[in-house]
This record gives structure tokens, C-alpha cells and sequence, in this order.
């Protein structure tokens, strides 16, 4: 019972659940007040934060059966059951994001963009508060420890009891996952929402991606592949969501400039940084007492390619200014053409 929050007749309410309730309950009044604010109806975003929520439960669980197989009895049960096991978050992203199309595509949401950039921004918030959760769970921990009693304390490290007594400390992941998260939020709602709709979800997307496909590289249980031990489906998820935004930025900046030198100067420069935290993640597997060192170049790596998707939503082309010469022969014209324009009196004269 020591997990235990609050117990009431035969019900027991954990401390991980309690957080979790209130992350969700913050992030779904972040985004109605966002919508709010933009004087919507909040009918439709009502619909699709509860949609969400339905949608989020089976495919967050699909994404851990994946991984974990062997923790389930069966598909079904799996499915069906869920008082054991465990959940990833990238299926609450995903049944958001899947719920928000759907509500687009029956017609109920009419601006797609905007309700996805007010999405992302709450989301942002609901996430950083619902990692503090890990705080009563033993996930969301490091394969990784730092030396020294100084690290010993949260937000660096926390302290976990193996099954055999033994308490060990590791990097407390969920703790530097909420802190990111929060800071996104106060991007995503400071900096990014002034701009066109649908440019800040991309840009919260990206930045998200560019920061949790490293962090979550540090947990020892991650939703990995079957197929290897080491890549987890939320890290190309990641690579994909960065990936994905920075072609629709660049055809977009294609259609709106023209190709020229710098578009790819900035793909060549995409491709390699992208490269580098590739064999970073290949590397810090295989020479962890050097993880310090390999996530510090590969978080700079993805932050660069962050950086890239920025400058290809901005790349506009620039207006084309009159030169000083030009500029009595500009007056003269519009001149003229007032003069022409204005009218005449019965007399003749203008007026």
C-alpha cells in the first residue's frame, strides 16, 4: 500500500494514477482555454479530447504488447485487461493526433492546423506533468549512473529497489523528460504560436522529436523493436515526425521561392547531422562508459536538425525594395495615377 494515495472501500487510488489524472485534467483545460482564446466553439475540441482518451488507452497498450509480449498471457487479454502491464506514451500522442483527424475528416473540426497547434502546446504540458508520475513507478529509469554523492537527488538521479533488496541509483530519465517537456510547452506557446496554422504544431513536433529521441535512447525500458535490443518504436517516430516536417517545410519553401543553393545546402547539412546522431546511438551501445560525451553530440546533432526545419519555415523570399534612383520616378507615378483617378467636376476642374 505504499503506492497508495487514497483508498476508499475496496478501491485503491496509486500515487502514479492520482498524477497522471491531474496531467490529463491540466493538459484538457490548457487546450480548451487555447481554443477558447481563439473564440472556437469548444464543442468540437470537447469531442476530440474524449475521443483521445479512448483512443488512447488500446493503442498506447498495442505499442507495449509489441515490446513486451512475454508480459501477457495473450493479444486478447492484453488488450482487455488493464490492471497489469504497461503503457507508452507514444500511443496517447498517436490516439490525439488520429482523434483530431477524424473529428477533421466527419466535418466537425473545420481548421485542421490551428486545432493541432493548440493540441501540441497543451500536450507539451500534459506530458511534463505526467512523467512526474515515474516518481512512485519503477520506469521510465536510465541504463546509465553518474559518479558522486552530489548526483544523488532528483532532477539528476533516483534511487530504485531491485527485487533482491539492493537499492541503485540511476539518471532519472522521467525527470529530465518532465523538465523538457515544459520548456517545449513555453516554446510551443510563447514563441511558436504566433504563426501560421499548423507551423507551430510542426515546429512542437520537431523540437519534441529532436529532444526525446535521445532521452528516451537512455531508458532501460524502452518500447524497443523486436527485431533488435537497441532502437525503440518511439525513436523512429521520432526520426520520422523530424523527418516529415522538414520535407513539408522545404516543399513548401520550394513552391513559395523557387530551388536555389540554399535549399541544398540545408538538405546535405540535414543528411549529415542526421547521420552523426545515427552512429551516435550505434556508438553509445556499445561504448557506454562514453554516454556522457555520445548523447551530448547526439542531442546537438538532432537540435541542429531542429534548427535546419526552423530555417526552411522561414526561408521566404525577400521583398524587392526600390533603389534610391528609382525612387522620385516611383513618387512621380503614383503622382499621376491619383490625379488621374480622381474626379472631375461638371466644370472640368478636378476636385
Amino acid at each position: 500500500m505504499e503506492n497508495a494515495a487514497l483508498i476508499l472501500g475496496s478501491l485503491t487510488f496509486s500515487r502514479s494514477g492520482v498524477v497522471l489524472c491531474l496531467a490529463a485534467l491540466s493538459g484538457g483545460c490548457a487546450f480548451l482555454g487555447l481554443q477558447r482564446n481563439r473564440r472556437k466553439n469548444l464543442f468540437p475540441a470537447m469531442a476530440v479530447l474524449l475521443l483521445g482518451v479512448l483512443l488512447s488507452l488500446p493503442l498506447s497498450r498495442l505499442i507495449h504488447w509489441y515490446s513486451n509480449t512475454s508480459q501477457y498471457p495473450s493479444f486478447f487479454a492484453a488488450l482487455t485487461d488493464y490492471s497489469t502491464g504497461g503503457f507508452v506514451v507514444l500511443g496517447v500522442y498517436a490516439a490525439f493526433l488520429l482523434s483530431a483527424l477524424l473529428m477533421y475528416a466527419l466535418g466537425a473540426v473545420r481548421k485542421l492546423p490551428t486545432l493541432l497547434d493548440d493540441l501540441s502546446c497543451a500536450g507539451m504540458l500534459a506530458a511534463s506533468l505526467g512523467k512526474l508520475a515515474c516518481l512512485f513507478s519503477p520506469v521510465c529509469r536510465s541504463k546509465f549512473t553518474l559518479e558522486g554523492e552530489f548526483f544523488r537527488r532528483l532532477p539528476f538521479m533516483v534511487s530504485s529497489t531491485l527485487s533482491n533488496g539492493t537499492v541503485e541509483w540511476r539518471i532519472a530519465t522521467f525527470c529530465l523528460q518532465s523538465i523538457a517537456y515544459f520548456l517545449i510547452f513555453l516554446a510551443a506557446a510563447l514563441l511558436f504560436r504566433g504563426r501560421r496554422g499548423g507551423e507551430s504544431f510542426a515546429l512542437t513536433l520537431s523540437l519534441a522529436g529532436a529532444v526525446h529521441v535521445v532521452l528516451d535512447s537512455t531508458r532501460y525500458d524502452a518500447a524497443y523493436l523486436r527485431s533488435n535490443g537497441f532502437v525503440s518504436i518511439t525513436q523512429i517516430f521520432c526520426l520520422a515526425a523530424l523527418l516529415a516536417v522538414a520535407v513539408v517545410f522545404s516543399v513548401r519553401s520550394v513552391k513559395r521561392s523557387g530551388l536555389c543553393g540554399r535549399h541544398f545546402l540545408y538538405w546535405l547539412l540535414w543528411a549529415a547531422f542526421a547521420g552523426v546522431g545515427g552512429y551516435c546511438e550505434y556508438y553509445v551501445q556499445r561504448h557506454g562508459a562514453s554516454f556522457l560525451r555520445t548523447y551530448t553530440l547526439m542531442e546537438l546533432c538532432f537540435l541542429a536538425l531542429f534548427v535546419l526545419n526552423l530555417l526552411l519555415c522561414d526561408f521566404r523570399p525577400k521583398k524587392k525594395t526600390a533603389s534610391p534612383a528609382e525612387e522620385p520616378e516611383k513618387r512621380q507615378d503614383e503622382t499621376e495615377t491619383e490625379s488621374a483617378e480622381a474626379p472631375v467636376s461638371p466644370s472640368g476642374e478636378a476636385e
